[in-house]
């Protein structure tokens, strides 16, 4: 869209048509010099599957710059129609000056809805790039703009989807414009109104991912891949693919099939490219050295390491194996650029085992938990491999136990996967049950193994709150471990860490703490008290005290957890395994820090600390990329407090952006990203906004996780406390009672988040008169803080003061009085 003057528009193909397919017929009552609104068509531009756009002007003269008007054919399909609607609103929210902007939109006399934009002189990148005979250098500086441009539209959640030469477009100022977003892509469809369903496949297919050709899921990666192809033509003058006709079926099976050569390798052909004109011309080394000013073999010099590593990242068949973010490909082209070593890395054993995990259809995290009972089976694999190496003596012994692992992993998720001999409707729950039924049997024998199975299988039952499964789990894997290796040994201090963190995340808080207290007395007597394993086990305890709200604990374990990491002891004699990584335990102390500033209210000191920890995770991405949406999000949460909303909204997009691109839509991580930016909404009483993505959060956890689940109780609670800030008091109570039917089950009758949701139903039903039913409720609320928390705690305070305030609208009197003397006298 809002090509310049020479360039024909070259919109995107639908449902498999050619792009050159489309065919030119006269607009009826669209003519040069009709008016639109106050704007005047000059002429048109080009058209294509979205619209058509114009060269128009003010016809009141109020402006001297000539526009770029988009209007849809009143022949077009409610598809397309919603589509336009969408690219409206789309760019009416991304500011950037490397993205043409909307000036104005409307709806013409015959109801036909039109947009304009800055109208943009240039020619496409590839073009100018030639036509100019930019080097090598100057086209990767061009490129990264264009990479700043596509990473604006991500953190904002919108996917192009079709970027292409033609849609970025230079100016005479040698300034790229990204064009085009007719077919983009909404991450947060159920926030942003747009389209939820594709019904059918949008797409370029030279510049189309895998993914889009196979109709799958489409996330930030797709942009990658195109961004990839993009630049491999920048840099070589030909596409990645050599393909013996333009026929449809021969481009998407090469996009899907073939791996491309390397960018040093192509440039030493010649080939011809297809041109939109129809024409073809022929690109010879000779010729393709001149316009970047090199000669062939300089060029292939120049591209082969670096560039060649760089480009094939971004050109991965699997998104999992591409950039993380298009953030990651400029990173690297500016690392690049500055003479640094750069990121991109050959295919790892770790991607291969989580190419192996993705396979496996489980529904939501099912993906993230089984990839790491994988690591878990890899790194044992290793240390029994290690040990192979070390003891000739015990070769065979430790041989078979590998073998074993690696039988017991294939049935284990062959019960998951629908490829292979089992169901394609079995859940993640089901999945690890039946997997944690196999190793008490499979392993019978081999006791390290079968623990460090129940070790992991019980650590995500704790992350997927089936907190009586997790716990059986551990607890048998710490007998194993404490029979194996003795009581005081380095795996009984990952058993302890392990239930530290299951209790805690159970409120369980008394039994967290111990289990995290032995775990950290054992660290220090098998590693050494400033050893970054000890660093790691005072963040499991940490984690424990942030959780309980124990601030006077939590301050010094953060404080001499970030001593340790910043100077750490050498590495004790005869640990062969692998140390935890110095810079993710900072950024981890740097968090429990911020979560102590956050305890005591002290938001500005949050703030400080968490763009610390932010600039220090963005500095070694991707080293740190797992705790990149983490650092996002708490710096969101710091300005949120602060009181700066739209800072907050941008970061907990970005941090939504981030997980999507990672683990993907449904994926737990996302779905509480998706909760965090609807508090955003909510501190905004933008609560129809808030709903939408509550429900949306809500829908996906009871597909990935049933409608039993502790998160989807969570939810629920969300959305009773959203309905009855908007006054709606019907569905806040409908939401508060489906609540507690999921939380009192999983959590008990003295959980302190039952507590708050029985205390906000005790208020829905005050506010509807139903006060002999509300009080039973407030009291057994503030029975559990009183129990838990103390009665001079906050939380507790605000349920006297409601009973008060209940029992004198009772004409309680005396009672009303009683509650009031328990309260704390304002300072």
């Amino acid at each position: 869209m809002n090509e310049g003057t020479e360039e024909p528009v070259d919109d995107t193909t639908l449902s498999g048509q050619s792009r050159d397919s489309t065919v030119t017929l006269p607009l009826p009552g669209m003519d040069p010099d009709r008016r639109i609104g106050p704007y005047k068509l000059i002429r048109e531009l080009g058209r294509g599957g979205m619209g058509t756009v114009w060269l128009a002007a003010r016809a009141d003269e109020q402006f001297e710059k000539r526009v770029a008007l988009k209007v849809v054919r009143a022949s077009d399909s409610e598809q397309v129609l919603r589509y336009f609607r969408q690219e409206r609103q789309i760019l009416a929210g991304l500011e950037h000056p490397n993205i043409a902007r909307l000036l104005d939109g409307g709806t013409t006399e015959d109801g036909l809805p039109y947009f304009v934009m800055e109208h943009v002189e240039g020619v496409p990148i590839d073009r100018y790039c030639d036509e100019h005979k930019l080097p090598v250098l100057e086209r990767l500086r061009l490129f990264e703009a264009v990479c700043s441009a596509v990473q604006h539209a991500h953190r904002s959640l919108v996917v192009h989807r079709d970027l292409k030469p033609s849609n970025i477009l230079v100016t005479g100022e040698g300034v790229p414009k990204l064009l085009d977003f007719g077919i983009a892509k909404l991450l947060n469809p159920g926030v942003a109104g747009g389209l939820s369903q594709e019904t059918v496949l949008a797409m370029t297919p030279e510049y189309a991912s895998p993914e889009q050709v196979r109709g799958r899921a489409i996330t930030t990666a797709t942009d990658v891949y195109s961004l990839g192809v993009i630049l491999y033509e920048l840099l070589t003058g030909h596409p990645p693919y050599r393909v013996k006709s333009r026929e449809h079926v021969e481009v998407l099976k090469a996009v899907c099939e073939v791996e491309p050569e390397r960018p040093s390798t192509a440039v030493g052909r010649t080939g011809e490219r297809h041109q939109p004109d129809g024409t073809t011309v022929t690109t010879t080394p000779e010729e393709t050295g001149r316009l970047r000013h090199e000669t062939p073999q300089r060029l292939r010099k120049r591209l082969k390491g670096d560039l060649d590593a760089m480009v094939m990242a971004a050109l991965q068949k699997d998104p999992l194996q591409r950039y993380a973010s298009v953030e990651g490909l400029a990173r690297d082209i500016q690392r690049y650029l500055d003479g640094r070593p750069i990121t991109a890395r050959r295919t790892s054993t770790i991607y291969r085992i989580r190419k192996l995990a993705g396979r496996h259809k489980l529904g939501v995290a099912a993906a993230g938990a089984i990839l790491a009972l994988l690591v878990v089976l890899a790194v044992t694999s290793t240390l029994q491999a290690s040990r192979i190496r070390k003891e000739r003596d015990h070769a065979t012994s430790e041989t078979a136990k590998v073998t074993a692992m690696n039988v017991f992993l294939q049935e284990a998720l062959g019960a998951a996967d629908p490829w292979e001999k089992g169901s394609r409707n079995i859940s993640l729950l089901d999945a690890l049950r039946q997997a944690q039924g196999k190793a008490e049997s499979a392993f019978q024998g081999q006791p390290l193994v079968r623990a460090a199975m129940l070790q992991t299988m019980g650590s995500t039952f704790a992350n997927l709150a089936e907190f009586q499964e997790g716990e059986k789990a551990l607890r048998t894997a710490l007998v194993l471990r404490t029979a194996a290796t003795g009581p005081r040994s380095a795996e009984v201090a990952e058993s302890q860490a392990s239930l530290a963190n299951l209790y805690g995340l159970w409120h369980r808080f008394d039994q967290a703490v111990a289990a995290g207290q032995e775990s950290l007395s054992i660290t220090r007597a098998v590693y050494g008290p400033r050893s970054l394993r000890t660093a790691a086990a005072l963040h499991a305890v940490g984690q424990v005290y942030q959780r309980k709200g124990d601030l006077p604990a939590l301050k010094p374990v953060a404080e001499e957890m970030l001593s340790i990491v910043r100077a750490p002891a050498p590495k004790i004699r005869g640990d062969e395994s692998a140390a935890p990584e110095a810079a993710k335990l900072e950024v981890q102390a740097l968090g429990l820090l911020a979560a102590v500033a956050l305890q005591e209210e002290n938001y500005v000191r949050m703030e400080v600390i968490d763009r610390e920890r932010l600039d220090k995770v963005r500095a070694r991405l991707p080293e740190l990329r797992s705790e990149l949406a983490s650092a996002v999000n708490d710096l969101a949460t710091a300005q949120l407090m602060n009181g700066d909303l739209a800072a907050a909204e941008a970061n907990y997009k970005e941090a939504l952006a981030i997980n999507i691109a990672d683990v993907g839509e449904e994926h737990p991580e996302t779905l509480s990203s998706r909760e965090n930016l609807g508090n955003v909404y909510f501190r905004s009483k933008r609560y129809d906004e808030t709903l939408r993505s509550l429900d949306l959060v809500l829908a996906l956890r009871r597909k990935a996780l049933g409608p039993d689940a502790e998160p989807v109780g969570r939810t629920l609670a969300n959305i009773g406390t959203v309905s009855k800030e908007a006054g709606r008091i019907d569905e806040a109570e409908r939401a508060y009672r489906a609540a507690l039917a999921v939380l009192v089950p999983k959590l008990g009758e003295q959980n302190l988040d039952v507590a708050s949701v029985r205390m906000s139903l005790g208020d829905v039903l005050r506010r509807r008169g139903q006060l002999d039913e509300a009080e039973p409720l407030m009291r057994s609320g503030l029975e559990i803080r009183v129990k838990v928390l103390g009665e001079t705690h906050a939380a507790t305070q605000r349920a006297l003061k409601a009973l008060a305030d209940l029992a004198t609208a009772r004409g309680r009197t005396a009672e009303a009085a009683a509650y009031t003397a328990r309260l704390v006298p304002a300072k």
